[in-house]
């Protein structure tokens, strides 16, 4: 876990979780952290096709939420709230994001903060 700042996590910036991969190369970034999402999960099923494309666009687009907060901020964390009511207008539903987040940090991926979600991209 990063040393958490205050400060750093008041700069957080919120998820849209609009920003799909555009580029090769951020395509190919989003495929390599899928590969290590489904090595760390401990599923009984195979996802669906139809699951799996949601799945895939799903990772891509907090990765690319993700990567415009490395850029666009100093301190790299951004921040979303888990309820289930913040979920109702965006792309992707909590019963999705909340795995691939907890993978994503079981992974060493990501650092998440405890008390609220504000993740830290390394």
């Amino acid at each position: 876990m990063t040393e958490v700042n205050i400060d750093e996590l008041k700069q957080a910036r919120y998820m849209s979780l609009t920003s799909p991969p555009a580029s090769p190369e951020a395509k190919r970034l989003v495929d390599s952290i899928i590969d290590i999402i489904l090595s760390a999960e401990q599923r009984k099923r195979v996802r669906q096709p139809g699951a799996a494309a949601a799945f895939k666009s799903a990772v891509g687009l907090i990765v690319g939420d993700l990567l415009i907060g490395l850029q666009t901020r100093e301190v790299g964390w951004s921040y979303l709230s888990l309820s289930t009511a913040a979920f109702s207008d965006r792309p992707i539903g909590y019963k999705t994001f909340k795995p691939i987040v907890q993978a994503m940090e079981t992974s060493g991926l990501i650092d998440v903060s405890l008390g609220r979600l504000v993740i830290y991209c390394h």
